[in-house]
């Protein structure tokens, strides 16, 4: 396909789609409505805001890799982690179905994919899976706008996984991360392009989390409540509606335009923010 075919994509199920391919997809991603969810001003600063390449999103890109049974990408070691050396660029563009990270954490996403397969759940989840990054496109009934996501993994039964990398596992702190990172948004999308194309037997959508560290990684699976997930439609359909009055208006408040108290969240949310995912 030519890259207009894939830009207007049609709506539809697509398999084994590199990303690169699925990056230039005119639709709006759960990335972009999580940040508009936030704020206004959180949209436009990362729509507008160039973003270089990320060790650290390679990093959670080989850990994927490495639990999918049939990827569309391979893992080298290979230039210094240094964000922006021309040599690890350099690589990057000479093969950009490949995933460079150093050696030593080459060992640390085995020893996560590990870890996966010695949890109960996380082992049913892995082995299970019928496909691995899934593409959906729809359009949304109710905005009338294109929407598109990319699903880690769908098994053979019922469920939709997505595959977290985190730091030390706090169960507590990881319920707020999965509000304060929007994840409850990307599995909502992800529930709704499924069933926009009929696929409504799916009914059990998973956050795994894995720890990031060489030796014995604790691994902790998050399972989203359907009302969870339908207040969180809610909300990236509130967002789609903001961003249309903001681009109409030219106003894009931020997090805060006016005051705001401890109070209003509860020393539960407070104790908890700033602790949990990456």
């Amino acid at each position: 396909m030519s890259n207009a075919d894939i830009a207007n994509l049609a709506p539809g199920i697509y398999y084994d789609m590199p990303y690169s391919d699925y990056h230039q997809i005119i639709a709006f991603r759960s990335s972009e409505l999580r940040e508009a969810a936030k704020s206004l001003l959180h949209y436009k600063r990362y729509v507008e805001q160039r973003r270089e390449p990320s060790y650290a999103l390679d990093f959670g890109k080989a850990f994927h890799v490495t639990l999918e049974k049939n990827p569309t990408e391979i893992i080298k070691a290979g230039p210094t982690k240094t964000a922006y050396t021309q040599k690890w660029l350099k690589a990057m563009e000479a093969e950009p179905e490949t995933v460079f990270i150093q050696e030593s954490d080459i060992e640390m996403v085995r020893a996560m994919q590990r870890g996966v397969l010695a949890h109960e759940v996380g082992n049913n989840l892995y082995h299970g899976a019928e496909h691995d990054e899934v593409v959906i496109v729809w359009v949304c009934a109710e905005t009338g706008v294109r929407l598109k996501c990319r699903i880690d993994a769908l098994t053979c039964e019922t469920a939709a996984v997505d595959w977290k990398t985190t730091g030390a596992l706090k169960l507590r702190a990881l319920k707020y991360a999965i509000r304060d990172y929007g994840y409850d948004i990307q599995m909502a999308m992800i529930r709704d392009g499924l069933h926009a194309h009929k696929l409504s037997h799916r009914r059990e959508f998973y956050n795994c989390f894995v720890e990031k560290t060489e030796h014995l990684p604790d691994v902790a699976v998050y399972e989203f409540e359907i009302a969870e997930l339908n207040q969180a439609t809610a909300r990236y359909r509130q967002a789609i509606r903001d961003i249309e009055e903001a681009r109409r208006t030219d106003y894009w408040p931020g997090i805060c335009p006016s005051t705001f108290k401890s109070e209003e969240y509860g020393e539960d949310y407070v104790a908890g923010f700033g602790e949990g995912a990456a």
